[in-house]
């Protein structure tokens, strides 16, 4: 059975690698490519810079204007919906190109770069459950549920500390 390919726009993650104490992001988005970088923010504790910026699709070409900016938050996804929303404002000016941004914020949490955003189910409808594994089974019957561990000395190798005498040759 095929997978059934959606109409809409779509956005893939071509390539990923670390910058120094960023991680970059090299997507697909249609027909434009875009990159993200989110690194530590450098004035704050415990914030993030995301950066973005578009190049063009072509390995050997080059836009007029290639558009970036960059914005700050709490987290790695707030900083990456913070870009959003100041790329979503530009409206296509300025040689801004309309991007799905949540897209790519479903692409970065699919690989683990961000934290789903709270309260939002995923969007692939498939349920995915732990595989169930029988407690009773038969290989399980027969093992011990007493494990040991080499720093344990086990009762017949030792004597109580109450129980020991010292005698000496002297006396």
């Amino acid at each position: 059975m095929a997978k059934e390919r959606r109409a809409g726009p779509s956005v893939r993650i071509m390539t990923q690698f670390r910058d120094g104490r960023s991680m970059v992001y090299d997507f697909s988005c249609d027909a434009e490519r875009l990159i993200v970088e989110i690194a530590p923010s450098e004035t704050s504790i415990g914030a993030f810079t995301a950066a973005a910026r578009t190049r063009a699709a072509g390995p050997h070409t080059r836009a007029a204007v290639e558009p970036s900016l960059a914005e700050a938050g709490p987290t790695r996804g707030e900083a990456l919906r913070a870009v959003g929303r100041a790329w979503a404002s530009k409206n296509g000016a300025l040689g801004f190109p309309t991007i799905d941004w949540e897209l790519v914020s479903q692409a970065l949490v699919a690989v683990r770069a961000i934290a789903p955003v709270a309260g939002s189910p995923p969007n692939n409808g498939e349920a995915r459950f732990a595989t169930p594994c029988a407690i009773n089974s038969t290989l399980g019957l027969c093992l011990s549920p007493l494990m040991r561990s080499e720093t344990t000395a086990d009762i017949s190798d030792s004597i109580a500390p109450s129980m020991a005498m010292v005698s000496s040759i002297w006396s």
